[in-house]
C-alpha cells in the first residue's frame, strides 16, 4: 500500500557515513568542494520536506484535452465573453499543468530519493548509483522546466491581460515535450523530449561551481555494464613482484571502489534533492505571481 506521508528519511546509517567522511577530513581544511555539497544532504532533505509537507495528500488536477479546450474557449468567445475571462481560462489551464507538473515531479523525487537511501543502507551500492543517477536526470530536467517556466510567465506578465490576448504557443509546445514527454513508438513527434545529456549541459553551463558533468560520467560507468559498476566486487588486490601481476580477490561484498561510489552517490543525491526544492520555490513564486495579475474569474469561468 502506497504511504500518504511523503517525505525524506535519511537512514541512520547513511547518517553515520556522513560524519565518518566530515570527520576523515576536519584535519585538512579546508574540505573539498565534494564533501561540502555532501555535507549539505541533511539540509537539502529538510527544504525537500518543508515543500511535501506543504502539499495536500490528494492533488486535484483540473485536466482537459487540447481539443476540448479549443472548442470551449472558442463558445465562450462567440457568447461574448471578454478579453480578461478567455486569458483567465487559458492560463488557468496553463498554470493547472504547471503545477500539477511541479507537484508529480517532487513526489518522483521523493521516491527515487528515498529507494537510493534504503539501497545505501542495505550496502546496494550498484543500485543506488542508478537510482542517483535517475535523481540526477529528474532533477536538472526539473531545473530547466523552472527557469523556462519562470522566465516565460514574467514575459506574459508584461502584457495587459484585460486588453490583449496574451497566449504563449512556446510555453504550450515546452509543456507538451516535457509534461506529457514520451519517447514510446507510437508517440507523436511534439511528445518527444529533449536528450537528457542536452539538458544536463544546459545546467552545467548555469552551476559553473558544481562538477555535474563530471559525477554524471560516474553514475553512468555504473549503470551500463562497465568496468566501474563490476569493479566494487574487487575486495582486495596482492601483487606478485616475480611476475609483475596481481591476485585479485572479487567478492559479492562491497570492495576497493565503494568509497568512491558513496561519494558521487551521495554528492549527487544532496544536489539533486536541493536543486529540486529550489526549483520548485521559483515555480510557485512564478504561479502565484501571475495568479496575482489574472482579471477575477467571472461565474462563467466555472
Amino acid at each position: 500500500m502506497r504511504r500518504n506521508n511523503v517525505r525524506l528519511e535519511i537512514p541512520k546509517s547513511c547518517l553515520t557515513m556522513l560524519n565518518e567522511f566530515e570527520a576523515s577530513e576536519s584535519d585538512s581544511p579546508p574540505p573539498p568542494p565534494q564533501s561540502v555539497r555532501i555535507g549539505r544532504l541533511v539540509h537539502s532533505v529538510k527544504a525537500l520536506n518543508a515543500i511535501t509537507a506543504s502539499l495536500p495528500a490528494a492533488y486535484g488536477w483540473r485536466f482537459i484535452t487540447a481539443d476540448n479546450f479549443t472548442k470551449l474557449y472558442e463558445a465562450r468567445a462567440r457568447g461574448g465573453a471578454s478579453i480578461a475571462e478567455l486569458n483567465t481560462l487559458y492560463w488557468r489551464d496553463m498554470l493547472a499543468t504547471i503545477e500539477a507538473n511541479t507537484v508529480m515531479s517532487v513526489w518522483r523525487m521523493v521516491d527515487i530519493c528515498q529507494s537510493a537511501f534504503r539501497c545505501i543502507e542495505e550496502d546496494a551500492i550498484v543500485a543506488s548509483a542508478i537510482l542517483a543517477r535517475s535523481a540526477l536526470e529528474s532533477s536538472v530536467q526539473f531545473v530547466q522546466d523552472a527557469r523556462t517556466f519562470a522566465a516565460s510567465l514574467e514575459q506574459v506578465m508584461q502584457a495587459d491581460l484585460r486588453a490583449n490576448i496574451g497566449h504563449s504557443s512556446e510555453l504550450e509546445q515546452y509543456l507538451l515535450q516535457t509534461v506529457y514527454a514520451s519517447k514510446q513508438a507510437d508517440a507523436d513527434e511534439i511528445y518527444r523530449p529533449k536528450n537528457i545529456l542536452t539538458v544536463l549541459r544546459n545546467i552545467a553551463k548555469i552551476a559553473k561551481d558544481e562538477p555535474l558533468e563530471e559525477q554524471y560520467e560516474i553514475l553512468c560507468e555504473v549503470t551500463h555494464p562497465n568496468f566501474l559498476g563490476r569493479s566494487i566486487y574487487v575486495a582486495g588486490a596482492e601483487a606478485d613482484p616475480s611476475t609483475g601481476s596481481e591476485l585479485r580477490t572479487i567478492s559479492p561484498q562491497n570492495g576497493l571502489a565503494t568509497e568512491r561510489l558513496l561519494r558521487s552517490i551521495l554528492w549527487t543525491l544532496s544536489w539533486a534533492i536541493e536543486a529540486q526544492a529550489t526549483s520548485t520555490h521559483l515555480v510557485q513564486g512564478a504561479v502565484r505571481d501571475f495568479v496575482g495579475i489574472l482579471p477575477p474569474k467571472s461565474s462563467s469561468l466555472k
